[in-house]
């Protein structure tokens, strides 16, 4: 099992942390990223899908996974950055007091920052995507 925080904000105002989000050794953080940003707008509607469909995914599972949406669907940008980005940040426990956000905001979970399973914060629809993302990338 590994954590990550959880990222989200824009190329503009940079990666703010919401949560820690835990993965079993089965999961894939890439697409538990994928996953994470989706379920962050409602289901079915456009906004969500323009995300699923224009989101690049790259990085290192050992140390931060990126997410980034270019430009939102009626072409916006975050003031000529990208319009969404998002990040997973391994969370290396061994490191203590974890000093994972670059403006040194927050230094444990102690701060606030929940832990939650992956499946605890997936909603259906994207629970339903993510599943679906693990059997191509299985096959």
């Amino acid at each position: 099992m590994a954590t990550y925080l959880f990222r989200m904000g824009d190329g503009n105002e940079g990666c703010f942390p919401r949560y820690f989000v835990t993965l079993k050794d089965n999961d894939n953080p890439w697409q538990a990223l994928r996953a994470l940003v989706a379920n962050q707008y409602i289901a079915g509607k456009p906004v969500r899908r323009w995300i699923i469909n224009n989101t690049e995914i790259d990085g290192d599972a050992d140390d931060t996974i990126h997410a980034t949406v270019y430009e939102g669907p009626n072409h916006e940008s975050a003031f000529g950055a990208a319009w969404l980005c998002a990040e997973l940040q391994h969370a290396d426990w061994t490191d203590k007091p974890y000093d994972g956000w670059s403006a040194g905001c927050w230094h444990s979970t102690n701060d606030g920052l929940q832990v939650y399973p992956l499946r605890a914060i997936l909603d259906n629809a994207a629970l339903r995507q993510y599943r679906a993302a693990m059997r191509k990338v299985r096959t």
